[in-house]
């Protein structure tokens, strides 16, 4: 009873009505203050010339109620009406505070306000300006390409990748605006093919990307469209960013705290090799110059079919890629495995005469000893450091293999593909899916067909079927792997493989994985056909490596296959 009347003034065109209904409302609820409702129709008639002008003076009333709201001690609004966020920002800015509700349309006009017009002093960081559009067109997916057109160009020297969905139409059931502008799509396609400095990062090729997937890219740079093929795209800067690093970090920090499984980095494969001599391991600290790796990256350069990237093109790739480290915080280890041939052919674009190691750019040049070459062909002693790996490299948490016929668009791309497709999917194992072929069995007759193996790959396979590998199993591609090595799963898959690979003596690989795989189900898998711990991403998941030419005699058996 001693507390004083509080005298509630509620904007807009709320008539005496209205108002007696509010106030029987609120009088429900006894833990309500003393109050007294008012409007601009409860304290007298509306001068003449507030109703005078158009719309019967909407403009003149709106303002009134404007500074009525500025001028209030205390301003209570809802986040999705446009003049209750434009009061709070003018209230802001002569440094008094707003209650503002925290109540959404299904237009989540209260998200887009919020972002648009930050009245909370929070929002205003230079992160939250960079990502303004992008986060506008998440918040509601129907303003499609509109919004993304006020972000700038891309910057020189960015890393872009370019995704290919068809025609507009194909994603107008998410994004139904997407065709409403061609004129700036099509500028913005002319800008990109004149922009030479840009084009020259661009990552080869067109990608075919889900729709799901263009709600997300189209606020990076907007839709292109090319004016003669009608073919709509958009072109994702991946570029190193704020988010992947905090991202990364998080995702680091959530896994490093773990420690190795039981026999996750022991191994032993039949036959066993032994790698005693890899002494200290390639990624100990003091073999990598006291860096401790986290993502060890592996390739196999053996005979003289590949090579490693031209120091070129690869150092200033390295600079960023250490730039990248140094504010992610963690650190990775390139380790190229060579034979006598290549490690020769290395050394001579060093103008050494020996190499048992060497750097060249990121990569530390380390020559395999023969104990560790037991075929007699080149292309199948890279097998060893392809399967084998993590005996290569005990020290680190993640592997990332790939073939050296593969090159890197940006070196810190590598990371993006391990969040993306390894730490993001909470598997031990992640390979691409075969871009041509989804069976093993589709694998083994085209091969056997086109000569690239023998009949011993149609009696694999045969007695891969007598012993329950279902049909339908599905085919990795083997260019590149990941791995979590402190896994079992990692450690078992590697050796099993490479039992298996040994088994059988052709040089083909990919028809032991989806065996070996579909041999380590659990016990809750057995319908399944292939272990949970392994996932295949998509065939373009790697589509940032470019691939190196071979030999006419390679390509064209490629071409066929």
């Amino acid at each position: 009873s001693s507390l004083k009347t509080l005298d509630v003034f509620v904007l807009g065109e709320a008539d005496r009505a209205r108002i007696r209904a509010i106030d029987a409302d609120l009088r429900k609820h006894r833990s309500c203050p003393r109050f007294s409702l008012h409007a601009k129709a409860t304290l007298g008639n509306v001068d003449e010339a507030l109703a005078s002008g158009p719309d019967g003076g909407d403009d003149v009333k709106g303002q009134v109620d404007f500074e009525l709201g500025l001028r209030a001690a205390v301003f209570v609004g809802t986040q999705f009406s446009s003049f209750s966020a434009l009061v709070a920002l003018a209230r802001r800015a002569e440094g008094r505070d707003s209650l503002m509700l925290d109540v959404d349309v299904a237009d989540r006009l209260g998200l887009i306000f919020a972002l648009t017009f930050p009245h909370d002093a929070r929002r205003r960081t230079d992160a939250a300006l960079s990502r303004l559009c992008r986060d506008v067109v998440a918040a509601h997916a129907a303003f499609g390409a509109g919004l993304a057109a006020c972000l700038p160009p891309p910057r020189a020297g960015s890393s872009l990748a370019v995704h290919s969905f068809g025609h507009c139409e194909d994603c107008s059931h998410l994004m139904p605006s997407v065709c409403l502008d061609l004129d700036k799509a099509d500028a913005r396609h002319a800008a990109f093919v004149e922009s030479t400095q840009i084009q020259a990062v661009v990552s080869r090729g067109f990608r075919r990307i889900s729709c799901a997937r263009v709600v997300q890219v189209v606020a990076e740079r907007g839709v292109h469209r090319n004016p003669t093929t009608g073919e709509i795209y958009v072109v994702e800067d991946i570029t190193d960013t704020g988010e992947l690093r905090s991202s990364l970090r998080a995702s680091l920090r959530a896994k490093l705290g773990n420690t190795p499984g039981d026999g996750a980095r022991d191994g032993e494969c039949s036959g066993s090799l032994s790698f005693s001599s890899i002494n200290p391991p390639l990624d100990a600290p003091a073999a990598a110059g006291g860096r401790r790796c986290t993502l060890a990256v592996v390739t196999a350069l053996f005979g003289s079919i590949d090579s490693l990237e031209h120091l070129k093109t690869l150092e200033p790739k390295h600079a960023r890629l250490l730039e990248f480290e140094n504010r992610l915080g963690a650190a990775s280890c390139w380790i190229a495995l060579v034979d006598f041939a290549a490690a020769r052919r290395i050394a001579a674009m060093h103008g050494a005469r020996r190499c048992h190691s060497v750097d060249h750019g990121p990569w530390r040049v380390v020559r395999v000893p023969k104990a560790l070459q037991p075929f007699a062909t080149a292309a199948q002693n890279t097998r060893i450091p392809k399967m084998l790996a993590h005996r290569f490299v005990p020290n680190a948490r993640y592997l990332l293999y790939f073939d050296a016929k593969l090159h890197p668009s940006t070196l810190e791309w590598t990371w993006r593909l391990l969040h993306d497709e390894l730490l993001a999917r909470g598997s031990a194992w992640t390979s691409p899916r075969h871009p041509a072929r989804g069976t093993p069995h589709e694998e083994a007759r085209c091969v056997h067909l086109l000569g690239l193996a023998s009949d011993a790959a149609l009696s694999q396979l045969r007695a891969y079927a007598a012993a329950g590998l279902p049909r339908d199993a599905p085919l990795a591609e083997g260019e590149w792997h990941l791995r979590d090595l402190y896994r079992n799963e990692s450690s078992a898959l590697g050796c099993a493989w490479f039992d298996e690979y040994r088994r059988w003596g052709h040089r083909r690989d990919q028809l032991a994985f989806p065996y070996a795989s579909w041999t380590l189900r659990g016990p809750d898998e057995q319908e399944a056909t292939a272990t949970s711990a392994v996932f295949l991403a998509e065939a373009d998941a790697g589509a940032q490596f470019a691939h190196i030419t071979r030999s006419r005699r390679y390509e064209r058996s490629r071409k066929n296959s």
